[in-house]
């Protein structure tokens, strides 16, 4: 009968015979612990990858950049929590990142990022898929939300508002589900794209006093559905073809200055759609420029 060592390192060999019975190694205690220590190893990295971890504290509010660099330190029990039960509040002046909670899967009742005039981005928020409620306000230098690209859903209500620098919401591409989606006041704003791949809320709908947004085509996929879609004082918006695809429920378009015209070719789509059907309750016109059908 043949046998082979097969070097592990400088200090163990394996003596392995090649039968059908059980290898006969030269130093059993070394190899017995070697693998004891990987096995606990691997134990360990797939008990905290594995089980959702609530950070110690259930209502939690970050007011400096420390706060936020400190957070796992502070709130994770001695481990990496990735789950806050209640409240989370980040408002802070120096805020310029919040690289801190890049953790973080869900916040249970309501996430809010507000008041921060140097936060430029919510990359730290990259692996969050939902939160109670959502409010994102105020944040002057906040230009896009693409940290929250892996945001799916949210119980109750999700207010973009006052965020004079956002260009964009192109980070919300993956949220299907939501109760109200509030998108309000936000200067920079040319589009909300970002919402192509919501259908329906259960409540309402807001685009308002967004004084960039030139059209809603993101809700090229939006049907509504016993809910309220309001479009109100969105000055530079020329056209509504992004409804074309409504079923039923309530619509106010009201105050929006650059639709001059709503009976030409750019939103023909729209009316086809609505015409005869009489299924929106209410159905509201209001104080947009020019003649409307």
């Amino acid at each position: 009968m043949k046998a082979k060592s097969l070097l592990i390192d400088e200090r163990i060999f394996i003596r392995l015979s090649v039968s059908p019975f059980p290898c006969r190694y030269s130093r059993p205690s070394s190899i017995v612990n070697t693998f004891k220590a990987i096995f606990i190893g691997v134990f360990i990295t797939l008990s905290t990858q594995a089980f959702p971890l609530d950070c110690s504290s259930t209502d939690i509010i970050l007011n400096t950049q420390e706060d936020v660099d400190n957070f796992q330190s502070t709130y994770g029990g001695g481990g990496i929590c990735d789950r806050v039960t209640d409240f989370l509040v980040v408002s802070g002046n120096d805020i310029t990142n919040i690289d801190g909670l890049a953790n973080l899967t869900n916040v249970g009742f309501y996430l809010a990022i507000r008041d921060n005039d140097s936060l430029t981005n919510l990359d730290g928020l990259v692996n969050l898929s939902s939160a109670g409620s959502v409010e994102l306000m105020n944040d002057t230098a906040l230009t896009n939300i693409d940290g929250l690209f892996n945001f799916t859903s949210v119980e109750s209500s999700f207010f973009i508002w006052d965020n004079g620098a956002l260009t964009n919401i192109d980070g919300l591409a993956n949220l299907s589900s939501a109760v109200s989606v509030i998108i309000t006041n936000n200067g920079a704003l040319t589009n909300i794209d970002g919402l192509a791949n919501l259908t329906s809320v259960e409540f309402r709908l807001d685009i308002a006093d967004n004084s960039a947004l030139t059209n809603i085509d993101g809700l090229a996929n939006f049907i509504l559905t016993d809910a309220h879609l309001n479009i109100i004082n969105n000055d530079a918006l020329t056209n509504i073809d992004g409804l074309a695809h409504l079923v039923s429920g309530g619509l106010t378009i009201d105050d929006n200055d650059a639709l001059t015209n709503l009976t030409t070719r750019h939103d023909d789509k729209f009316f086809a759609s609505i015409a005869g059907k009489k299924i929106f309750s209410p159905l509201i016109f209001n104080d947009n420029v020019g003649k409307l059908r």
